[in-house]
């Protein structure tokens, strides 16, 4: 918790990525490992954090304030690395101690 905490900090401070973005895919991710790319709660996940992303770009274009295609895209990127290595850590921790 303490590194996702710095890394939004981080974030926040030299705008190099979306935390929105690293929030959302995270959560996206870990449900689609967990219950699988083809559950319904994956499919309601996936659309509202590609709507959400999308309005986040589309505002920065119209108004100046959001995030741009980088910036979502560097925390798109990372929320789904971080989450999918933080996973497959715990999923060998867990069996090696089973």
């Amino acid at each position: 918790m303490v590194v996702i905490t710095f890394i939004l900090k981080a974030g926040s401070l030299t705008e190099f990525f979306s935390g929105h973005a690293l929030i959302l895919s995270s959560l996206t991710t870990i449900i689609g490992l967990k219950k699988g790319i083809k559950s319904p709660i994956f499919a309601v996940v996936f659309t509202f954090s590609a709507l959400y992303l999308y309005d986040m770009i589309r505002l920065h274009k119209i108004i100046a304030f959001g995030h741009t295609m980088a910036e979502v895209s560097v925390g798109v990127t990372a929320g789904i690395i971080l989450t999918a290595l933080i996973y497959y850590f715990a999923e060998k921790k867990w069996i090696q101690k089973s």
